[in-house]
């Protein structure tokens, strides 16, 4: 064999076995989740319900980013909805994480509040690209700044196959 098919052959077996082992490291692993989402409203609907004074439905679509200490910053779109009685509510709804190598998540939350804030939990529904088969929950706690802004910052537990 000549020296030059003997180094491509060598180094082929190095790829391989470098391969396996970042495939290795990422399989099965586990850990803390800490995030810190920014928003803004970008569509807020509501509806009176008319069966006692100052009840109403709502709906909301907010966009942000989300900096988030494992996977770094990504782009967040949250949807939800819920009912509001006299500035305490209570609702639910998903939050879309996309980070810049393609790879989302998705969790489903629910919580309550009231005109400062709220807090609630998080459970993962679905995984994609390096996050593919994701699962955690948790917890977060939302503060409002201003008009048709906020921030919640989270934290749990995932794991990924």
């Amino acid at each position: 064999m000549s020296r030059f098919k003997l180094i491509a052959v060598i180094a082929l077996i190095t790829l391989a076995f470098a391969v396996t082992l970042i495939g290795d490291a990422l399989a099965g692993e586990r850990g803390k989740l800490v995030r810190r989402n920014v928003y803004h409203v970008t569509t807020f609907q509501t509806v009176k319900v008319g069966d006692v004074e100052g009840h109403t439905m709502w709906l909301i679509e907010q966009k942000g980013i989300t900096f988030d200490q494992k996977w770094g910053a990504g782009l967040l779109t949250l949807t939800g909805s819920g009912e509001d009685i006299n500035g305490e509510w209570t609702g639910g709804g998903f939050d879309q994480y996309t980070f810049p190598d393609g790879s989302t998540y998705t969790d489903k939350w629910e919580g309550k509040g009231g005109a400062s804030g709220g807090e609630g939990t998080w459970t993962c529904i679905k995984g994609t690209g390096k996050l593919a088969g994701m699962q955690g929950h948790g917890t977060w706690k939302n503060h409002y700044p201003g008009p048709g802004q906020s921030y919640a910052d989270g934290e749990g537990e995932y794991t990924l196959p």
